[in-house]
């Protein structure tokens, strides 16, 4: 590459990252625009820009750039404000240098980009505050009129220093000392180094605040054009310059680096080969470690070991060089947001929150359309006009929120507005309209089943169709793209408050953990990050067999009824339709989005770090791996796709089958939870145990016996800052070997701010109590009797108890039954 192609270069990938952070600025300073930050940050920008372009001799890029320069300076110096106009040309102005940029990268010419109505629509804009506020200049002597921002000769770019032997060379564009002379000429400063490098400074005159002078002399642009021959410099004045700056230069050495120099820009196609090269030795790592294992040999265990830490260092190192900010991607967004907004007569704000979260920069290129897919979208669908939004009670201004983040090793980016949500009715008309489902279908399907709906080709609730959307192709893309690189798309709605379209996605594809397994003599590799837990399935043990709902196969995981699917039978067919009773095997509970199943697999053999290979394309059209990768032992092993297994196996009557089931066992738990509760069982002395439910115990505690106190003839105690009337089990009942303990043991009951303190003689344990099997016997202060834990037990009377110790207790209740949530004397006893 030839030097002047070399610093074109550098002047594109420089001034890409300058128009991104230029976009966001200028939005910002629509709504801002008293903000002489971000009007500092947008005029260097510029100015940088129309300097090096001159040089470079992009002269119409230069001449537009110009331009805008002199309209910002007119906002700067407080000549006008900024208002929408004035932001919409100084946007389009940023769009056509983009388009020349891109003409440049590919052709290496400015192309046919138009220029000239921009450059008219700013000196209209101009052109009205200088009819309002400059009078006409007296031009006698026929030379052009300078305006008020351009009173002064133009800062003209020039170079610090000349190609060396290795024909390195970087500009700089510092700006002209203040002089009554016309515009400086460029001119050389330095004289190449013996290894032909030079540094690109940028000491203009716009750091200390002073605005760009537009000259009535030739441009820059033809003042330095290459083929424009220049007058040659002065020995001299090459030697001074380069003398004066050796003291600077010494100085910066002796403290910190710059931030030039402490980083440098490096090629992406060389990141991309670290990493491939990485990969490669992860592979080798793991051989080297199987290998190993076995081995006696320690010295070559201990190398091995340290081989695997340096390769896991250096593959995380790598991995971090192409991780980027999702900010980066996120710089366009406040621009689609305003100029939709604006097509649409919507006001919508953009709130980005988690910008620093990182991700493979790879994986952010892949989800640029159909991130900006899902913002277009909320904007055009989600948010209301101003005038509906009032109407309902909000803010006239929507909100559309970008959100990032981690969470169970991927990266979630949530698309939220508060617009007027989805309704699922409707969403449900148009698919029966459109004949993807039936009526008894929809009736099965719950609301998330229904808005995935919006996922499907051609699908669309848009009552019309506009350039910006309605035609049913955008939402099936984005899933498609998300689903490409191993990720996952869904929204949640809520009618009237706005929706959610969450995608998650993966942090790298290079280096994945995966658990490898075996299905029917073959491996496979179950990604970590969709693993939740393993479990071993034995059919001789009932509580670890599986067990089937409608011909489907469960497994009852800690009381929920989990699906699952054997993995045999997805990858053969054939053998579906066997239902087998001897089923073995090791249950992987996997997660995919909100839903959870398990997978049976014959064995597990390994975790291990896997390198992801593409596949070839009769495997990719299988549809249920997501790549392929080589174990540490040499064996190939085929990385399957969880969404897609999920998906061709779980269908909409097994799961809602084990759903059925669950909710029959939750119904039926219920159902017992209302004959079946717990007891508190305790001992009253003589050896007599009472029972007291369970729901009317508070706390337990020991007291002092000392601590009882009398007021009115009742024994009362201090207890939290309350008074509680005591009520002794004992004396109520009839105990007759009665003694007085030295510490007594309490049962506390409380209701609102009043409590009763039950003292009995010990705690013995807490049962479960089946009130059908109550005796209906009555005594005093007894419901009946049972037996617990073998043991005939006294149904204590809860409330016959309490007013015992305080009559007025429950004289403000009208339920005391359900206060207690034991149910009422007749289910205490039951039939």
């Amino acid at each position: 590459m030839g030097e002047m192609d070399e610093i074109v270069r550098e002047f594109l990938v420089e001034s890409y990252e300058n128009l991104d952070q230029l976009e966001q600025d200028m939005v910002s300073l629509e709504s801002d625009p008293g903000s002489k930050d971000l009007l500092s940050s947008i005029f260097r920008t510029i100015h940088t820009i129309k300097g090096t372009s001159g040089f470079l001799a992009f002269n119409r890029l230069e001449k537009l750039a110009h331009r805008g320069e002199n309209l910002l300076s007119e906002l700067r110096d407080g000549v006008r404000e900024m208002d929408q106009d004035t932001a919409d040309v100084l946007l389009l102005m940023v769009d056509r240098i983009r388009n020349i940029m891109n003409s440049v990268e590919e052709t290496g010419q400015e192309g046919d980009v138009d220029i000239e109505s921009v450059i008219a629509k700013i000196e209209a804009i101009q052109g009205k505050s200088q009819s309002k506020e400059v009078p006409p200049a007296d031009n006698s002597a026929g030379e052009p009129a300078p305006t008020e921002a351009a009173s002064e000769p133009a800062e003209v770019p020039f170079l610090t220093n000349v190609p060396d032997e290795n024909g390195e060379t970087s500009l700089s564009d510092a700006a002209a000392e203040e002089s009554s002379e016309p515009a400086e000429i460029p001119f050389l400063t330095n004289v190449p180094d013996e290894n032909g490098q030079t540094s690109v400074s940028d000491s203009s005159a716009e750091a200390a605040g002073e605005a760009p002078k537009e000259t009535p002399t030739e441009s820059p642009a033809e003042a330095v054009a290459p083929a424009t021959p220049a007058a040659p410099t002065p020995a001299a004045a090459v030697a001074k310059s380069k003398a004066e700056s050796k003291p600077a230069e010494h100085n910066n050495n002796d403290h910190t680096r710059s931030a030039a120099e402490s980083s440098i820009r490096v090629d992406v196609d060389l990141l991309d080969v670290l990493m491939r090269e990485v990969s490669e030795l992860v592979l080798v790592r793991n051989q080297i470690v199987r290998l190993t294992d076995s081995m006696t040999d320690m010295n070559l265990v201990q190398s091995s070991q340290r081989l695997s830490i340096v390769a896991t260092e250096l593959q995380e190192g790598i991995m971090k060089t192409r991780m980027q900010p999702i900010e980066h991607l996120w710089a366009k967004m406040p621009r689609v947001v305003r100029d939709l907004g604006k097509q649409t007569n919507k006001d919508v704000q953009l709130v980005m929150i988690g910008g620093d979260t990182e991700l493979d920069r790879s994986l952010l290129e892949a989800i640029k359309d159909p991130l900006t897919h899902m913002v277009r979208n909320a904007v055009d669908h989600g948010v209301e006009l101003p005038e509906v939004r009032k109407a309902a009670g909000k803010n006239p201004k929507g909100t559309v929120t970008l959100k990032a983040y981690h969470a169970g090793g991927q990266v979630v980016v949530d698309i939220i507005d508060d617009g007027a949500g989805i309704d699922p009715a409707e969403v449900a008309n148009k698919a029966l309209e459109k004949g993807i489902v039936t009526q008894a279908q929809l009736g099965e399907m719950s609301d998330k089943e229904i808005f995935n709906l919006l996922f499907l080709p051609g699908f669309s609730t848009s009552k019309k169709i506009s350039n910006i959307s309605g035609r049913g192709v955008g939402t099936d893309v984005v899933k498609t793209s998300v689903e490409a690189i191993g990720g996952t798309v869904d929204v949640e709605s809520e009618l009237g408050q706005g929706s959610t379209w969450r995608m998650r996605i993966p942090l790298t594809l290079a280096i994945q953990p995966s658990l490898t397994i075996e299905s029917h003599g073959e491996l496979y590799a179950i990604p970590q990050v969709s693993l939740l837990e393993l479990v071993a399935l034995d059919s001789s043990r009932k509580e670890t067999s599986m067990e089937y709902v409608n011909s489907s196969p469960v497994y009852r995981l800690r009381g929920m009824l989990l699906p699952l699917i054997r993995l045999s039978h997805v990858l053969h067919p054939e053998e579906a339709e066997r239902r087998d009773e001897e089923a073995n095997g090791v249950i992987a509970v996997l997660q995919n989005d909100d839903q959870r199943f398990g997978l049976v697999v014959d064995k597990v053999i390994n975790n291990e770090e896997i390198v992801v290979k593409p596949l070839s394309s009769k495997l990719k059209s299988i549809g249920l791996y997501a790549g392929a990768t080589l174990l540490g032992d040499g064996r190939v092993a085929l990385i399957l796709d969880i969404g897609a297994v999920a998906r061709r196996s779980l269908s909409g009557a097994s799961t809602q089958a084990a759903q059925k089931a669950q909710a029959a066992a939750e119904a039926a738990q219920a159902r017992n939870s209302e004959v079946i509760g717990q007891a508190l069982v305790v001992g009253i002395g003589d050896g007599r145990r009472v029972a007291i439910p369970l729901a009317a115990v508070t706390r337990l505690e020991h007291i002092d016996v000392e601590k009882v106190e009398r007021v009115g003839g009742r024994e009362v105690i201090q207890y939290r800052g309350q008074i509680l009337p005591i009520v002794r089990l004992d004396r109520l009942l009839g105990v007759m070997d009665y003694e007085e303990p030295k510490d007594l043991q309490i049962v506390v009951y409380n209701r609102g701010e009043r409590s009763v303190a039950m003292v009995v003689r010990e705690i013995l344990d807490i049962v479960a109590d089946d009130k059908r099997k109550h005796s209906s016997v009555e005594d005093h202060g007894l419901l009946g009797s049972a037996v617990l834990k073998d043991r005939v037990t006294e149904l204590l009377d809860v409330e016959q108890a309490v007013r015992a110790a305080d009559p007025t207790f429950f004289d403000e209740i009208d339920d005391f039954s359900a206060e207690l949530e034991i149910g009422s004397r007749l289910d205490m006893v039951g039939a």
